[in-house]
């Protein structure tokens, strides 16, 4: 083989191993699952259908007919999807308790799960969200969220997030915890 022919070959040769060790040695891909701790303290990966429970003591709904808080406020939950890089869940059921107004048909919709970078928490959104309050507004929209790495808490973020035609927007704040039936937290990788 002549010296020429062989200088062709070993350039790209050579780039394509330092393409594969940079793809060998980049950060792990941050992942969003939910799990929770075994008996030694390891991750243990909550399956698909698996039932998860959040809830908040502290959720405030900001809107036109006044200030909505509600004493407790439950969503329960079965995972759809628990597999890298996301996850989700879907609504079971959503209870209210000691509402300062008459709500009902609380439903929250889907749970996706979005991570952010390596180590640093996610995203989230509650899809489907809607509610009745005082029997004449009729709230809905998608309810966006923030976690951190290895908590088990979503906290509420962004500003009108609901809307009825009625009543105007709305913008809830307040945090969930998460957590399986038997109480046992859950957390987000």
């Amino acid at each position: 083989m002549e010296k020429g022919t062989q200088m062709n070959l070993k350039r790209p040769l050579l780039i394509a191993s330092m393409a594969l060790a940079a793809f060998a040695f980049a950060a792990p891909m941050a992942q969003a699952q939910l799990y929770e701790l075994g008996p030694n303290e390891e991750h243990e990966l909550l399956n698909v259908e698996d039932e998860v429970t959040a809830t908040s003591t502290n959720l405030v709904t900001h809107s036109a007919v006044g200030t909505l808080e509600c004493n407790l406020v439950t969503i329960h939950m079965k995972v759809t999807d628990n597999t890298p890089p996301e996850g989700s869940a879907e609504e079971l059921a959503t209870t209210v308790e000691g509402c300062n107004h008459t709500i009902t048909k609380p439903m929250s919709g889907e749970l996706t799960l979005t991570a952010g970078e390596e180590g640093t928490g996610g995203t989230g959104l509650g899809e489907g969200a809607t509610f009745t309050v005082e029997v004449f507004c009729t709230f809905s929209g998608n309810i966006p969220f923030s976690y951190e790495t290895n908590s088990n808490v979503l906290t509420v973020t962004g500003e009108n997030q609901l809307s009825s035609g009625l009543c105007g927007s709305a913008t809830m704040t307040g945090e969930f915890t998460l957590e399986t039936k038997d109480k046992t937290p859950v957390y987000i990788t």
